[in-house]
Protein backbone atom coordinates (compact mmCIF):
# COMPACT_ATOMS: atom_id res chain seq x y z
CA UNK A 1 0.00 0.00 0.00
CA UNK A 2 2.94 2.38 0.95
CA UNK A 3 4.46 1.68 -2.24
CA UNK A 4 1.72 2.84 -4.49
CA UNK A 5 1.24 5.71 -2.51
CA UNK A 6 4.28 6.66 -3.74
CA UNK A 7 3.84 5.92 -7.23
CA UNK A 8 0.48 8.03 -6.84
CA UNK A 9 2.73 10.97 -5.28
CA UNK A 10 5.41 10.89 -7.93
CA UNK A 11 3.07 10.79 -10.82
CA UNK A 12 0.69 13.37 -9.42
CA UNK A 13 3.83 15.70 -9.15
CA UNK A 14 5.09 14.72 -12.73
CA UNK A 15 1.50 15.74 -14.15
CA UNK A 16 1.98 19.20 -11.82
CA UNK A 17 4.43 19.87 -13.13
CA UNK A 18 3.70 19.20 -16.76
CA UNK A 19 0.72 21.41 -16.43
CA UNK A 20 3.28 24.32 -14.55
CA UNK A 21 5.86 24.24 -17.67
CA UNK A 22 2.96 23.96 -19.63
CA UNK A 23 0.77 26.95 -18.64
CA UNK A 24 3.94 29.01 -18.28
CA UNK A 25 4.74 28.37 -22.32
CA UNK A 26 2.17 30.51 -22.57
CA UNK A 27 3.23 33.92 -21.23
CA UNK A 28 6.50 33.22 -22.53
CA UNK A 29 7.71 36.92 -23.63
CA UNK A 30 7.35 38.03 -27.61
CA UNK A 31 9.94 36.36 -29.34
CA UNK A 32 9.27 37.97 -32.97
CA UNK A 33 9.23 41.27 -33.93
CA UNK A 34 8.35 43.08 -37.01
CA UNK A 35 9.09 46.55 -36.41
CA UNK A 36 7.44 49.89 -38.88
CA UNK A 37 10.13 52.50 -39.70
CA UNK A 38 7.77 54.63 -37.25
CA UNK A 39 9.01 52.00 -33.96
CA UNK A 40 12.62 51.81 -35.31
CA UNK A 41 12.73 55.16 -34.77
CA UNK A 42 10.95 55.00 -31.24
CA UNK A 43 13.22 52.66 -30.48
CA UNK A 44 16.27 54.86 -31.85
CA UNK A 45 14.96 57.77 -29.65
CA UNK A 46 14.32 55.50 -26.34
CA UNK A 47 17.86 54.33 -26.26
CA UNK A 48 19.95 57.56 -27.83
CA UNK A 49 17.54 59.10 -24.01
CA UNK A 50 19.48 56.01 -22.12
CA UNK A 51 22.90 56.56 -23.37
CA UNK A 52 22.50 60.74 -23.21
CA UNK A 53 21.43 60.42 -19.42
CA UNK A 54 24.00 57.66 -18.38
CA UNK A 55 26.92 58.66 -20.51
CA UNK A 56 26.70 62.03 -21.88
CA UNK A 57 26.66 63.38 -25.77
CA UNK A 58 29.72 62.16 -26.98
CA UNK A 59 28.52 58.66 -29.08
CA UNK A 60 28.57 56.88 -31.91
CA UNK A 61 25.69 55.56 -33.25
CA UNK A 62 26.95 52.24 -34.56
CA UNK A 63 24.06 50.76 -36.95
CA UNK A 64 20.50 50.17 -37.25
CA UNK A 65 18.12 49.21 -34.84
CA UNK A 66 17.74 45.28 -34.71
CA UNK A 67 16.41 42.27 -33.10
CA UNK A 68 18.60 40.31 -30.31
CA UNK A 69 17.69 38.06 -27.40
CA UNK A 70 18.88 36.98 -23.85
CA UNK A 71 18.31 34.51 -21.58
CA UNK A 72 17.05 34.04 -17.91
CA UNK A 73 16.36 31.95 -15.03
CA UNK A 74 17.56 28.24 -15.53
CA UNK A 75 16.96 25.44 -13.09
CA UNK A 76 13.38 23.71 -12.76
CA UNK A 77 11.59 25.53 -15.01
CA UNK A 78 14.72 25.97 -17.13
CA UNK A 79 15.32 29.44 -18.95
CA UNK A 80 13.33 32.59 -20.66
CA UNK A 81 14.34 33.61 -23.92
CA UNK A 82 13.60 37.26 -23.91
CA UNK A 83 13.91 39.10 -27.62
CA UNK A 84 13.83 42.77 -28.04
CA UNK A 85 14.83 45.20 -30.71
CA UNK A 86 18.36 46.41 -29.89
CA UNK A 87 20.37 49.51 -30.46
CA UNK A 88 24.18 49.73 -30.17
CA UNK A 89 26.42 52.90 -29.30
CA UNK A 90 29.75 53.51 -29.06
CA UNK A 91 30.82 55.91 -26.65
CA UNK A 92 32.91 58.10 -26.50
CA UNK A 93 32.37 59.09 -30.20
CA UNK A 94 36.16 58.87 -31.50
CA UNK A 95 36.97 54.99 -32.71
CA UNK A 96 40.42 55.57 -32.62
CA UNK A 97 40.14 55.76 -28.54
CA UNK A 98 39.30 52.63 -26.12
CA UNK A 99 36.01 52.86 -25.24
CA UNK A 100 32.36 51.25 -24.08
CA UNK A 101 30.06 49.59 -26.46
CA UNK A 102 26.82 50.16 -25.45
CA UNK A 103 23.65 47.63 -26.44
CA UNK A 104 20.35 49.04 -25.45
CA UNK A 105 17.07 46.39 -25.22
CA UNK A 106 13.71 48.52 -25.68
CA UNK A 107 10.21 47.46 -25.29
CA UNK A 108 8.62 49.59 -28.23
CA UNK A 109 4.77 48.29 -27.01
CA UNK A 110 5.45 49.64 -23.15
CA UNK A 111 8.32 52.44 -24.41
CA UNK A 112 11.17 51.59 -22.04
CA UNK A 113 14.44 50.19 -21.69
CA UNK A 114 14.27 46.16 -20.49
CA UNK A 115 18.39 45.28 -20.53
CA UNK A 116 21.36 46.67 -21.08
CA UNK A 117 24.63 45.40 -21.15
CA UNK A 118 28.46 47.07 -21.62
CA UNK A 119 31.72 45.67 -22.88
CA UNK A 120 34.91 47.42 -23.85
CA UNK A 121 35.26 48.68 -26.99
CA UNK A 122 38.59 48.71 -28.74
CA UNK A 123 40.04 51.46 -30.78
CA UNK A 124 39.10 50.64 -34.30
CA UNK A 125 41.54 51.11 -36.91
CA UNK A 126 41.91 54.21 -38.65
CA UNK A 127 44.71 53.00 -41.46
CA UNK A 128 45.03 49.91 -43.48
CA UNK A 129 48.59 49.11 -44.95
CA UNK A 130 49.97 47.29 -47.94
CA UNK A 131 53.55 46.65 -48.64
CA UNK A 132 54.83 45.14 -51.73
CA UNK A 133 58.54 44.78 -53.61
CA UNK A 134 59.14 46.69 -56.77
CA UNK A 135 60.82 44.30 -59.00
CA UNK A 136 61.53 41.08 -56.67
CA UNK A 137 59.74 38.43 -55.71
CA UNK A 138 58.63 37.43 -52.39
CA UNK A 139 61.23 40.25 -50.48
CA UNK A 140 64.30 38.93 -51.66
CA UNK A 141 67.75 40.94 -52.59
CA UNK A 142 71.00 39.60 -53.01
CA UNK A 143 74.11 41.00 -50.80
CA UNK A 144 75.50 44.47 -51.98
CA UNK A 145 72.35 45.10 -54.12
CA UNK A 146 69.31 47.22 -53.34
CA UNK A 147 65.84 46.38 -52.54
CA UNK A 148 62.29 49.07 -53.69
CA UNK A 149 59.29 48.72 -51.61
CA UNK A 150 56.10 50.41 -51.95
CA UNK A 151 54.54 51.28 -49.23
CA UNK A 152 50.79 52.30 -49.51
CA UNK A 153 48.72 53.55 -46.47
CA UNK A 154 45.04 53.88 -46.85
CA UNK A 155 42.84 56.15 -44.55
CA UNK A 156 39.47 54.57 -43.01
CA UNK A 157 38.70 57.28 -41.55
CA UNK A 158 36.67 60.73 -41.98
CA UNK A 159 39.68 63.18 -40.81
CA UNK A 160 42.47 64.26 -41.80
CA UNK A 161 45.94 62.09 -41.24
CA UNK A 162 49.57 63.12 -41.33
CA UNK A 163 51.66 59.94 -41.40
CA UNK A 164 55.66 60.59 -40.55
CA UNK A 165 57.76 58.14 -41.45
CA UNK A 166 60.20 58.30 -38.85
CA UNK A 167 63.14 55.36 -39.02
CA UNK A 168 63.76 52.10 -40.55
CA UNK A 169 65.31 49.81 -37.89
CA UNK A 170 66.14 45.80 -38.04
CA UNK A 171 64.10 44.44 -35.17
CA UNK A 172 65.48 40.58 -35.80
CA UNK A 173 66.60 37.79 -38.14
CA UNK A 174 65.67 34.65 -38.68
CA UNK A 175 62.60 34.68 -35.79
CA UNK A 176 65.34 35.84 -33.30
CA UNK A 177 65.65 39.49 -32.15
CA UNK A 178 68.16 41.55 -33.20
CA UNK A 179 71.05 41.47 -30.74
CA UNK A 180 73.11 44.48 -31.78
CA UNK A 181 76.24 42.81 -32.12
CA UNK A 182 76.88 44.21 -35.64
CA UNK A 183 76.12 48.24 -36.22
CA UNK A 184 73.08 48.24 -38.44
CA UNK A 185 74.61 50.67 -41.03
CA UNK A 186 76.88 48.05 -41.65
CA UNK A 187 74.60 45.72 -42.47
CA UNK A 188 71.99 48.12 -44.34
CA UNK A 189 71.62 52.02 -45.56
CA UNK A 190 67.83 53.57 -46.24
CA UNK A 191 65.66 56.25 -47.82
CA UNK A 192 62.40 57.13 -48.30
CA UNK A 193 61.05 58.87 -51.71
CA UNK A 194 58.69 60.71 -49.54
CA UNK A 195 58.79 60.97 -45.73
CA UNK A 196 55.72 62.11 -45.06
CA UNK A 197 51.70 61.35 -46.11
CA UNK A 198 49.48 63.73 -45.70
CA UNK A 199 45.68 61.87 -46.36
CA UNK A 200 42.26 63.26 -46.89
CA UNK A 201 39.31 61.27 -45.42
CA UNK A 202 39.56 57.70 -47.44
CA UNK A 203 42.38 58.67 -49.81
CA UNK A 204 45.38 56.10 -50.39
CA UNK A 205 48.91 57.19 -50.62
CA UNK A 206 52.41 55.68 -50.78
CA UNK A 207 56.07 55.95 -50.24
CA UNK A 208 59.03 54.05 -51.68
CA UNK A 209 61.76 52.64 -49.80
CA UNK A 210 64.74 51.85 -51.13
CA UNK A 211 66.75 49.29 -49.18
CA UNK A 212 70.77 48.63 -50.03
CA UNK A 213 72.06 45.80 -48.02
CA UNK A 214 75.81 45.46 -47.95
CA UNK A 215 78.13 43.01 -50.03
CA UNK A 216 78.69 40.87 -46.59
CA UNK A 217 75.67 41.18 -45.04
CA UNK A 218 74.57 37.37 -43.59
CA UNK A 219 72.59 35.50 -45.46
CA UNK A 220 69.30 35.27 -43.17
CA UNK A 221 65.71 36.35 -43.45
CA UNK A 222 65.90 39.91 -41.66
CA UNK A 223 62.74 41.81 -39.88
CA UNK A 224 62.56 45.54 -40.58
CA UNK A 225 60.41 48.18 -38.71
CA UNK A 226 59.20 51.36 -40.55
CA UNK A 227 58.26 53.49 -38.31
CA UNK A 228 55.31 55.63 -38.04
CA UNK A 229 54.84 58.91 -36.55
CA UNK A 230 51.47 59.99 -34.87
CA UNK A 231 50.48 56.83 -33.29
CA UNK A 232 48.24 58.26 -30.72
CA UNK A 233 46.12 58.74 -33.50
CA UNK A 234 46.43 56.06 -35.68
CA UNK A 235 47.65 53.24 -33.52
CA UNK A 236 49.48 51.84 -35.72
CA UNK A 237 53.55 53.01 -34.53
CA UNK A 238 55.35 50.08 -37.33
CA UNK A 239 54.93 48.05 -40.12
CA UNK A 240 56.70 45.12 -40.26
CA UNK A 241 58.87 44.49 -43.87
CA UNK A 242 60.44 40.85 -43.77
CA UNK A 243 63.41 40.73 -46.19
CA UNK A 244 65.51 37.83 -47.08
CA UNK A 245 69.54 37.88 -48.53
CA UNK A 246 70.27 36.00 -50.73
CA UNK A 247 73.88 35.02 -52.12
CA UNK A 248 75.58 37.64 -54.27
CA UNK A 249 75.57 36.49 -57.99
CA UNK A 250 79.39 35.90 -59.13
Amino acid sequence: MRKKRIILFLFSVSVILLLIIGVSSLFQPKKEWSLSEEQKEEVMSIAIAYVEENYGTDYFINGNVTINSYREGGGLFGETVYTYPMASFIVPADLTQTGVSVHVLVDPEMGKVVKVWTAISHPIPVLDVNVSSLGEEDMNVTQGSTLQVNVTLTSLTDQELTIPFENLTLAGFNNTAWDNSIPQNKLFNYTFSTNQLVLQPHESKSTVVTLEIAEDAPLVKYLFYIELGNSQVTQLSAVGLPVRVTPKLG
